[in-house]
């Protein structure tokens, strides 16, 4: 046979092995449901137009929450607002909302209704915690103060009980006290009992990372940097008192500056889907603002000067004991029953309908 004839056996061979793949795939694809290329590229546009059209039901439904959320919470106030990231909106689903209540002092000012106010809107900050502590001390209650607890709730007074403690004390000094106990292998009960010793403030701490991404951003970054440190300052509150009367009116600028004005207050609430799922705040003031422009780098600034990067760490504290009457007036569940919504619907799980009020 030539090289020929065994080449046109080959490539025979070849053609007929072809053929029996080609054929074992069409019914492996027939076996395991697989569609064209067509069926598959209709079915993904489908879906790609199904999840456009969820995602613009959802970003209505946030706009419509954060609008009312809004509104109630202006109640026809003059806002001047600043904002970060500026012009946005679309991007962040939740914020949070520093409003700087009016001072007592400036307030007296004017009576006039219209009398603005400020508030800040940032985005929600990683590492947001929150605590509920309790406080509770020891307090020695022994046979004395037992007896006394007695008399107080009406009972009578066990003279004998006393005065054997009195007596049983004497003698354990007399005797050595712990060292004589310790050959006894005793030891005295010194009937402890736990008090509660009160709640303490809350304290939350914000931390802000600022990357403008334009002049005008850079600019309102330090706007709301500016007006932080302002809100935490205090100022100085001018006074005089009236020859005639002994009674303090008011002093013309820089006459007796002794006393401090005390700083803004600030009320902090979520906007958006988030404030029915995550517990809110009580009034704060704000402890401390820290700036940080560089971040441990080399300071880069925009051409105007305003720096690129800019961390803000604020610490505040509450002002308000969180008690339990307290506490339901900023819980998630309280707000999310507020707004007329069931457990399921604000993502708890149940269709029990949440129970109106409770905000103490």
């Amino acid at each position: 046979m030539s090289k020929i004839d065994k080449l046109l056996g080959k490539i025979s061979k070849a053609k007929s092995a072809f053929k029996s793949l080609k054929g074992s795939l069409s019914d492996l694809s027939s076996a395991l449901g697989v569609v064209d290329t067509n069926t598959l590229g209709e079915q993904a546009e489908q879906l790609r137009s199904s999840l456009e059209s969820r995602r613009t039901e959802l970003q209505e439904k946030n706009s419509g929450i954060k609008t009312a959320t809004k509104e109630s919470r202006l109640s026809g106030l003059v806002i001047n607002e600043l904002t970060f990231p500026k012009n946005r909106d679309a991007e962040i689903d939740n914020w949070i909302i520093f409003r700087i209540l009016p001072r007592v002092a400036d307030a007296k000012i004017t009576t006039d209704s219209s009398l603005g106010t400020t508030e800040i809107r940032l985005y929600v900050p990683d590492g947001l915690k929150s605590s509920t502590a309790v406080a509770y001390g020891k307090e020695d209650f022994g046979v004395l103060k037992r007896e006394i607890n007695s008399l107080l709730q009406g009972g009578t007074l066990d003279a004998g009980a006393i005065m054997s403690k009195a007596k049983s004390t004497i003698i354990r000094k007399l005797m050595g006290g712990n060292i004589n106990d310790l050959a006894e292998g005793r030891a005295v009960n010194p009937m402890d009992e736990v008090l509660l010793d009160g709640v303490d403030f809350r304290e939350f701490t914000f931390n802000y990372d600022f990357n403008p991404t334009s002049e005008d951003e850079a600019i309102e970054v330090g706007k709301i940097i500016n007006t932080f440190r302002r809100a935490t300052l205090p100022n100085t509150a001018p006074f005089k008192i009236d020859s005639t009367t002994g009674k303090e009116t008011d002093a013309d600028d820089g006459i007796n500056m002794h006393f401090y004005n005390y700083p803004n207050k600030f009320r902090v609430s979520f906007e958006g889907p988030i404030q029915h799922h995550v517990d809110g705040f009580l009034t704060m003031v704000c402890k401390n603002v820290e700036i940080d422009h560089d971040g441990g780098q080399k300071l880069s600034t925009f051409h105007t000067g305003q720096p690129v990067r800019t961390t803000m760490t604020l610490t505040m504290q509450e002002i308000i004991i969180l008690t339990q009457q307290n506490y339901d007036k900023i819980s998630a569940i309280t707000n999310a029953s507020e707004s007329g919504r069931t457990y399921d619907e604000a993502g708890f799980g149940t269709k029990a309908k949440l129970e109106q009020g409770g905000n103490g």
